[in-house]
């Protein structure tokens, strides 16, 4: 969920076209750790349009700081606004070379996420990146850390990570076949589809285009044994084979960084129905391993060793 702030506006001024300014902000409790993000729009006249945070799940700081820059290009882009010059300003070096094209992205993660961040910009005709000291960046930078101290969670900003432990699933997405999470035997249930940034990065003919066009989510975090980054939902269905049997899957949820390349369930009603018509029963299978999936998964913390057997809600089955 995003936070707009009692006092911030939350509709722009009417005239044809405007210079604006977007301060972006980036912070983590530790690095890497849960973090937040900001964002800040002023209008012509340096006055303040609307301020924007959300919460992170494990993040570093750099990627917080991209989340903020998202966060920001992302609810210009959502409301149309109709602006001919964009300053888009922040004390991150780094991240304003990687915008630029300065600096190569050789992080998976940051890669994906510059991807999505210039998806973004390129809907501006004029648009600059400029940085600026951290004291002139406080307000941005001040919401991004309130937000990855809150304690607690709120409710809507989240999504419960179920995971069943007793074995995955095989399917093939726009071709490529890989093992995938599923909550087929799990304590509890949740619809979403989750796919992995990285992941959806590497599809050949879908990925690079969805990655650049994603939209916003409700919520923010997967909640559970390691809370994770929401960067957005496609717009468009991914395509799929499961069970033998082709769909379009809608409202896919991507992550910044989850323990496999994809999580579906039988509570979504396009995998329920493929399931039912296959006439599919659940069995438990092997425990689940991390070696069940490409390399790049198996140093996720989700898969190191904990006392919790099965991981959902808070609550679990101790291991014996």
């Amino acid at each position: 969920m995003i936070e707009v702030l009692p006092h911030a506006r939350t509709t722009l001024p009417s005239e044809a076209s405007m210079d604006l300014t977007l301060y972006f902000g980036g912070s983590c409790v530790e690095n890497p750790g849960v973090g937040g993000c900001g964002a800040v729009c002023y209008g012509p006249k340096k006055e303040v349009l609307w301020e924007e945070s959300r919460r992170l799940g494990r993040t570093a700081s750099n990627r917080a700081e991209l989340h903020g820059l998202i966060l920001g290009l992302r609810r210009l882009v959502k409301t149309k606004t109709d602006c001919q010059h964009l300053k888009v300003m922040g004390d991150s070096q780094l991240i304003l070379q990687f915008m630029q094209g300065q600096r190569k992205v050789e992080d998976p993660i940051l890669r994906v996420m510059v991807s999505i961040a210039r998806g973004l910009a390129s809907h501006f005709p004029s648009l600059l990146f400029a940085q600026v000291p951290h004291e002139k960046n406080q307000v941005a930078k001040s919401l991004a850390e309130r937000r990855a101290c809150q304690q607690g969670l709120v409710e809507g900003e989240y999504i419960v990570f179920y995971p069943n432990l007793c074995g995955s699933s095989n399917l093939i997405a726009d071709g490529r076949r890989v093992n995938v999470i599923n909550d087929f035997l799990a304590c509890a249930h949740t619809p979403e589809i989750l796919i992995d940034a990285r992941f959806l990065a590497s599809l050949p003919s879908f990925g690079h285009s969805a990655l650049t066009s994603l939209g916003d989510c409700e919520a923010s975090t997967l909640s559970g044994k390691v809370p994770m980054t929401i960067l957005g939902c496609l717009k468009s269905p991914l395509p799929i084979i499961f069970m033998g049997q082709e769909a379009q899957i809608r409202d896919v949820i991507v992550v910044e960084d989850l323990p496999a390349p994809m999580k579906i369930s039988s509570d979504h009603p396009q995998i329920a129905r493929i399931m039912k018509e296959q006439n599919a029963t659940f069995a438990f299978d092997s425990p689940l391993r991390s070696d069940l999936f490409p390399e790049q998964f198996q140093a996720h913390r989700f898969w190191e060793p904990s006392e919790v057997h099965f991981i959902a809600a808070g609550y679990g089955i101790q291991e014996e």
